[in-house]
């Protein structure tokens, strides 16, 4: 529900603003179409999670469509993750792409954890966009100094 989504940035932000001694990088793997609204509501948390210091990594969407036309992917204020094979090809087959995807990470056939303590595999750019996420952390750690420009 999109009440969810919005306790979930509001709660991000809020930790952000709270302790500014830590550069937080949150992963959000959630999507939909864009939309008037919605543009507004996303871009303003991302202005608000870098004005706080932090890093935002999100799915580019799973449509095979053009990321640009989907949220939050489309905002500059992430890094927009899509998904690529064990090939480290992009899955055509689900994977959104375009300008706004800013990288890629494995996506296909990822194995994970399941619900009720169990594990398989899964395909999504919601399974590639926490490993960029890490990655992300790593590159601060080795220099807290980076922007967001930098970091993509």
């Amino acid at each position: 529900a999109w009440s969810d989504i919005e306790g979930g940035y509001e709660a991000a932000i809020a930790r952000m603003i709270s302790d500014g001694n830590t550069i937080y990088v949150i992963n959000f793997s959630v999507g939909g179409s864009r939309s008037a609204s919605n543009t507004v509501s996303y871009d303003n948390w991302g202005e608000r999670i870098e004005a706080a210091g932090g890093f935002w990594a999100t799915s580019a969407g799973n449509s095979g469509s053009d990321a640009c036309n989907f949220a939050p992917a489309f905002t500059s204020y992430a890094i927009s993750v899509g998904a690529y094979n064990r090939q480290g090809v992009p899955s055509t087959w689900f994977t959104n792409f375009g300008p706004c995807v800013d990288t890629w990470g494995p996506g296909e056939s990822v194995y994970s954890t399941y619900p009720g303590d169990g594990y398989g595999t899964s395909s999504g750019t919601s399974m590639s966009s926490p490993n960029v996420a890490s990655i992300m952390i790593n590159a601060l750690k080795e220099d807290s100094t980076r922007t967001l420009s930098q970091i993509k």
